[in-house]
């Protein structure tokens, strides 16, 4: 080793404190570069791997209607759809400890959002699911319990749900989930999700998919945590949306088809009753008729009786009457021939024939009387024969003529038995028609109150933007990557003023060296090389441990920050060469150009008068002693500290502005945990003034309008938000977000509007457009300038500002209904309601019941949620305070150290003057102490600014 390389050495041992200050600080400076920025690097990459190894969602579609395989086919052959998977989600309760929570439900992912088992296995048939672990911890379960669901209409859940009791066979973790806490909403209970888990899809009973996650060509071969992805997301948003709203149009005209098909299907019912009607009374019609002719019927039946029993009653009557007669002739002939034998017996008995002719005569009267009797008996007997025969005759006509009768009787009571029988059958004929009618009546009118009770189609389109916790993540990097960016400028500005006196002093010490090397004949390059070297080295090695320690510690520490409110693996902590090496070189430039500037001005000269020693600083009049009030009140070593402190101003000013730039690091360290943790509790608690939020389909009539209104017990405010982005005339662009009061009047009582500069109220008038602070600031425009509003259907509208209010969560526009109506030129239908409420009343609940609201937040868990994620920062800003106290105390070491080597002969003449330690400690203790003071005065001035500009920023 050569002399030139042992002089190097040397010096560096001789002087370890000034070459450790050196290195001490560009360690820092290159850590405070690389390490925020890196944590921010390194987070998003993890987000990234992570979403990209889970083949996670670029967009999410959700329908009011579901979507069918026809829905399915079409998203598929959108343009640049890489990956389309319907699935089934919905939401149930689940209830342990006596506590109901809301639940989320997923069906298995096949192909995207895949999830990572961590304990147990997947669900094998539909009686299993996989919970998360935090559910596994909340409910006490153990893999093998059973866990049940629930819904408040059990008819509902049987339409959703196959089974209500699933046993658990695995634990898991998801991509869509990688906030440690937030669940998101849901509109069940009280609006707040809880836990989720997957079901097999056998698990659902209904017949649609509720929601559609799609995976667009290119995500995968792009950094998903960057606003180009953010940009491109958008755009595929809108591509996407172009098939949907084809595909709602064309659901509307399957819902008319629909509703022409079921108006056929009424008028098929009402000609049919019609048909039914006339048969009936055809049929009956034609019964009556029967029942006439029967009627009719039994009349000639009747009628042929009585006159059949009339007629042989009338020939009885005259054959009785001949009967009579023939009987009293016969007994007037038995008489006659009694007497006719009793006169032959007395002729007899007188004497025989023959005796005398007058008994001849006798007898032969006797017997012409007889041959008369007997031909009279003939006589009877013929008409006995004839009475008989028509008697006869009479009986047989009678028996025909009844056997008529009879049969026209039979007759009857076969038609009446008909027409009896006729009446059954068409009763029964027009029951069962009715029957059909009324079942046809029925579907009809369960199939027309579907039709009507269906929900207007419409489809939700959601970026990763709008999901749980991702757009809070990058925003948590972006952040970080914010406050990274300013924080190394004063460090390296801190660190170029400390090399430069440190330089600065190395140089003057070696004031007789560098004029023996140039009285030697050594070039002004030879002799700088040494000190090139010196600081070349402290800084470049500085620089690389700086870089090493940032990439590897600050990453690891600042995201085990963020731990509890992220789930994400692990991060890698690669070094981030680009931002490396630029910290390396400012590193390396920093210290090495003010190290040559100091030489090349130290170097000029002859050599002879560099070999003298400088003549000490002339000690001149301060300023303190044009303020005779002040310098008369000093004592006499107070004006020697006055007067050391101004005689050497380089060191002054080096000790004054490091001091300073300390102080408004921690300032600003200590502001920003302050500040940040506050945001919640100032836009939460004094900028909103409401407590609870419903998002509502748009209320179009009085009734919709209504039914909200009873719901609410206390005071409300519907308005209309809309989301746009808002432009001002250089062309930059922010997303917003339109709020438009139902009453103007009211807006006051709901947000805080109030100056950001003065803390004055605004006034809202009829004629108010008001511009959230950030928004105004960031679109280049104040009050009374002209800006954009570009709507999400393309259609732009300029409008002035009247005023700039105060806010810090998210940008708003406030305007009245009659600005809005005459920008837009469309009525104002209100799409959410401000109340305020009690935390036990369960408005929530009860607002969630009803079919307009969407969901409801409470302002208590959006302020937690947000007072959680600035919290985070806390450890960042630990972080930068650390930073801060080593930074400061490094310049209070060096500067001290400088100090008390330039004064060495002062402070030596002074002890040997009879100065206790004690009172030469004091000695440079009182100016370091009065530099110091000032130094942190300004700097707690320079902090207010810097703290301003950083809170700005994020």
């Amino acid at each position: 080793m050569n002399a030139f390389w042992k002089d190097i050495f040397r010096e560096i041992n001789n002087t370890k404190g000034r070459f450790l200050s050196l290195l001490i600080i560009t360690i820092l400076g290159a850590a405070s570069v690389v390490g925020i920025q890196s944590a921010a690097i390194d987070m998003r990459d993890v987000a990234d791997r992570l979403y990209k190894e889970s083949n996670l969602y670029d967009l999410q579609i959700k329908s009011t209607v579901g979507f069918s395989d026809v829905d399915i086919s079409a998203l598929s052959e959108t343009e640049g759809a890489a990956n389309v998977m319907p699935t089934k989600i919905f939401d149930a309760y689940i209830t342990f400890d006596d506590d109901t929570r809301a639940v989320r439900t997923y069906a298995l992912p096949d192909t995207l959002n895949t999830i990572n088992i961590t304990r147990g296995r997947l669900p094998e048939n539909a009686n299993e699911c996989v919970i998360e672990r935090r559910l596994m911890y909340s409910g006490s379960y153990e893999l093998g319990d059973n866990i049940v669901l629930e819904l408040d209409d059990k008819e509902s859940f049987s339409d959703v749900f196959a089974a209500d009791t699933f046993t658990i066979v695995g634990v898991v973790s998801s991509p869509l989930y990688i906030s440690g806490h937030e669940r998101g909403n849901t509109t069940l209970g009280d609006g707040s999700l809880g836990f989720y888990l997957y079901l097999h899809p056998d698990a659902y009973a209904i017949d649609v998919y509720t929601d559609v996650y799609i995976q667009m060509n290119g995500t995968l071969d792009m950094d998903n945590l960057t606003d180009d992805y953010y940009t491109a997301a958008d755009e595929w948003k809108d591509t996407v949306k172009q098939t949907g709203d084809i595909r709602v149009r064309e659901f509307l005209d399957e819902l008319a088809e629909a509703q022409v098909e079921i108006n056929d299907e009424w008028q098929m019912y009402y000609d049919g009753l019609r048909e039914l009607e006339d048969k009936v009374a055809e049929g009956r019609q034609e019964l009556a008729d029967a029942k006439t002719e029967l009627d009719d019927a039994v009349v000639k039946l009747n009628d042929g009786q009585d006159t059949l029993d009339k007629e042989i009653a009338d020939g009885l009557a005259e054959i009785a009457a001949n009967e009579r007669t023939l009987r009293n002739g016969q007994t007037e002939l038995n008489a006659a021939r009694s007497e006719l034998l009793a006169a032959l017996e007395q002729l007899e008995a007188i004497a025989p024939q023959g005796v005398s002719p007058e008994l001849d005569i006798q007898y032969a009267q006797v017997y012409g009387g007889m041959e008369l009797i007997n031909a009279r008996q003939s006589e009877l007997d013929s008409g006995v024969r004839r009475l008989n025969a028509a008697r006869a005759t009479l009986e047989e006509e009678r028996v025909k003529a009844q056997a008529e009768i009879d049969e026209g009787w039979a007759e009857y009571y076969e038609g009446l038995e008909k027409y009896n029988d006729g009446i059954v059958t068409l009763e029964r004929e027009e029951a069962d028609a009715l029957a059909e009618l009324a079942d046809a009546e029925s579907e009809l009118t369960d199939a027309q109150e579907k039709l009507d009770d269906a929900p207007e189609p419409e489809w939700y389109y959601f970026t990763r933007k709008d999901g749980v916790a991702f757009d809070s993540y990058y925003q948590d990097t972006l952040r970080l990557q914010k406050v990274g960016y300013v924080f190394p400028m004063v460090f390296f500005l801190v660190a170029i003023l400390v090399s430069l006196t440190s330089m600065s002093r190395m140089v003057e010490e070696h004031r007789t060296q560098i004029g023996v090397y140039s009285a030697l004949g050594y070039r002004p390059s030879a002799i700088m090389m040494k000190y090139f070297i010196y600081s070349f080295g402290a800084s470049f090695i500085g620089g690389i441990l700086g870089v090493l320690l940032g990439s590897n510690l600050f990453p690891i520490v600042i995201a085990d920050a963020y731990n509890h409110l992220y789930s994400m693996p692990p991060v890698s902590t690669p070094v981030p060469l680009f931002i490396g090496l630029v910290a390396i070189i400012v590193s390396v430039v920093s210290v090495v150009s003010v190290t040559l500037t100091t030489c090349a001005g130290a170097i000029k000269g002859e050599p002879a008068m560099l070999m003298r020693p400088k003549a000490p600083v002339i000690g001149k009049f301060v300023f303190l002693e044009k303020l005779p009030f002040i310098w008369n009140r000093l004592g006499f070593i107070g004006k020697v500290t006055a007067r050391n402190i101004f005689r050497y101003k380089k060191r002054f000013l080096m000790t004054l502005i490091g001091i300073a730039g300390c102080s408004a690091l921690l300032l600003t360290a200590f502001g920003l945990r302050d500040s940040i943790s506050g945001v919640s509790a100032l836009q939460f608690g004094e900028i909103v003034k409401y407590d609870t939020r419903a998002f509502l389909k748009d209320i179009r009539t009085d009734a919709e309008y209504s039914e909200i209104v009873t719901i609410i017990d206390g005071e409300y405010l519907f308005v209309r938000e809309e989301s746009v982005d808002a432009k001002g005339d250089g062309g930059d662009g922010l997303p917003a977000s339109v709020i438009v009061p139902e009453f103007y009047e009211k807006l006051t009582d709901y947000f805080n509007l109030r100056s950001s500069k003065t803390g004055a109220s605004v006034p809202f008038r009829s004629d108010s457009v008001l511009v959230t602070d950030k928004l105004a600031r960031v679109i280049g425009v104040s009050v009374g300038d002209e800006f954009s509003i570009v709507m999400g259907d393309g259609k732009t509208v300029t409008v002035f500002v009247t005023d700039i209010v105060e806010n810090y969560v998210m940008h708003h526009i406030y305007m009245t209904g009659g600005v809005y109506a005459e920008l837009f030129g469309i009525e104002l239908y209100p799409n959410s309601v401000l109340c305020f409420t009690d935390d036990g009343s369960g408005l929530a609940e009860k607002l969630l019941d009803n079919s307009d609201v969407r969901g409801v937040m409470q302002i208590t868990g959006f302020r937690d949620s947000l007072r959680d994620s600035t919290d985070a920062l806390g450890i960042v800003t630990l972080v930068l305070i650390i930073l801060a106290c080593s930074l400061a105390f490094v310049v209070l070491f060096n500067l001290t150290n400088i100090n008390i080597s330039e004064r060495i002969r002062e402070l030596a003449t002074i002890k040997v003057l009879g100065f206790y330690d004690s009172d030469l400690a004091l000695y440079v203790y009182r100016e370091n102490g009065a530099v110091t003071g000032m130094g942190i005065a300004l700097g707690l001035l320079l902090g207010i600014v810097l703290h301003k500009f950083i809170l700005v920023s994020v």
